[in-house]
């Protein structure tokens, strides 16, 4: 097995221990079946320069209990996924600027992947950012209804497929 592929498998047991420890409730973890992933793929690693946007502006993405939430548009990014080229936009916290993700949807999802959104963590790199999506997850909402997640914008919808990064929980609802 490859390094990377060491370290995204790693990353993989990881978040699952510290979601099954510190996150589900005991009724939860008791139902919780683990999570499931498509084999690392290097083909979907990119080193690439974003369009970073001088002045961030300030947007609210909707949640899965229809609320808002502000995030800053922070930058736009042209991935060339091996199925097609994609733009998207990499969100920021208000609070801290230096915590981006990339909260997106695409052909998968609904049906491999889970149907409102999957997560990619950003790391700002001087003016580059490596984007590993092997290392997509889904957000908590995935596995309850009590919890409340962002929601990809419209611009986040991709029509090519990802399949990459974490799956569908067998249980979704």
């Amino acid at each position: 097995m490859p390094d990377d592929a060491r370290d995204v498998a790693a990353e993989r047991r990881d978040r699952e221990a510290y979601f099954r420890n510190e996150v589900l409730t005991d009724d939860e973890r008791s139902a919780f079946t683990g999570t499931r992933h498509f084999e690392v793929d290097d083909r979907y690693v990119f080193r690439l320069r974003p369009d970073w946007l001088a002045d961030p502006e300030t947007v609210e993405l909707s949640t899965s209990k229809g609320q808002n939430r502000p995030y800053l548009r922070s930058a736009r990014v042209s991935v060339p996924f091996p199925e097609g080229e994609a733009e998207l936009t990499i969100f920021s916290s208000l609070t801290e600027p230096a915590h981006a993700f990339i909260p997106f949807r695409d052909a998968t999802s609904g049906r491999e992947t889970y149907g409102a959104a999957r997560y990619l963590e950003v790391k700002r790199e001087d003016d580059w950012v490596t984007l590993d999506f092997n290392r997509t997850y889904n957000p908590y909402c995935a596995y309850g209804d009590r919890w409340n997640c962002t929601l990809p914008p419209a611009e986040n919808m991709l029509s090519v497929p990802v399949p990459v990064g974490e799956k569908r929980y067998r249980d979704a609802h």
